[in-house]
């Protein structure tokens, strides 16, 4: 029995993995079709007190052009607090285009609010965006970690800068959680999961006892 509850445990602790915000580094997932969907690896978020950070350790030259968020009811953003770098400045989105986040149709994300790179042409976004190692803090009202991590509140970034395996120029959006459907997925594996380790322990214990009634 020993063994049993030793892999059941270990079975457990891989199922509890998948399902992100359990003892897991808060990231970004790539909505795009994009081979540079992998700097999706090196955003992150954290969320302290009311302080959203969003960090950026992606390529050298790639930058997040605009944040959008997507709240729930009670939920607000007061705007910009903070960041790291000295050329980053953003401003509230003004007009509708800026306030879409590309390929977010298709997951059902629909920005409340927005907040992009102040320039208007490309060096001077580029410039005033948050480029690699640098990050950006966002003051966040009605908000609770839990709300990140369920969906109840979305965020969403345009990284630019990327380059594709081509050698060509590439654009991808990550939201904080991905299409709806995928944590019904995951928690129907971790769930799911849960009663086979117990239908299996169940299995071992009666197989055990029947052993000791044989050997008695």
């Amino acid at each position: 029995m020993r063994i049993s509850r030793l892999t059941a445990a270990l079975s457990l602790t891989t199922l509890l993995s998948l399902v992100p915000g359990l003892g897991m580094a808060q990231s970004f997932h790539c909505i795009s079709d994009s081979s540079s969907c992998t700097a999706a690896n090196n955003l992150s978020w954290s969320l302290s007190g009311r302080s959203l950070i969003i960090k950026n350790n992606a390529a050298d030259a790639s930058f997040i052009r605009s944040v959008h968020f997507d709240n729930g009811s009670g939920m607000s953003v007061l705007g910009v607090t903070g960041w790291t770098g000295s050329a980053v400045a953003f401003r509230k989105a003004e007009t509708m285009g800026e306030n879409v986040l590309p390929g977010g149709l298709p997951v059902g994300f629909f920005p409340d609010v927005s907040w992009t790179a102040e320039g208007s042409v490309y060096r001077d976004i580029q410039k005033n965006g948050v480029g690699a190692g640098e990050s950006i803090t966002f003051d966040l009202t009605g908000v609770s970690e839990k709300n990140l991590i369920n969906g109840t509140l979305r965020v969403g970034v345009q990284l630019e800068g990327l380059t594709d395996t081509k050698g060509g120029y590439a654009s991808i959006s990550l939201v904080t959680v991905p299409k709806p459907g995928t944590y019904v997925l995951l928690l129907g594996s971790l769930f799911g999961g849960l009663l086979l380790l117990g239908a299996g322990a169940g299995a071992v214990a009666a197989r055990h006892h029947r052993n000791e009634e044989r050997h008695a």
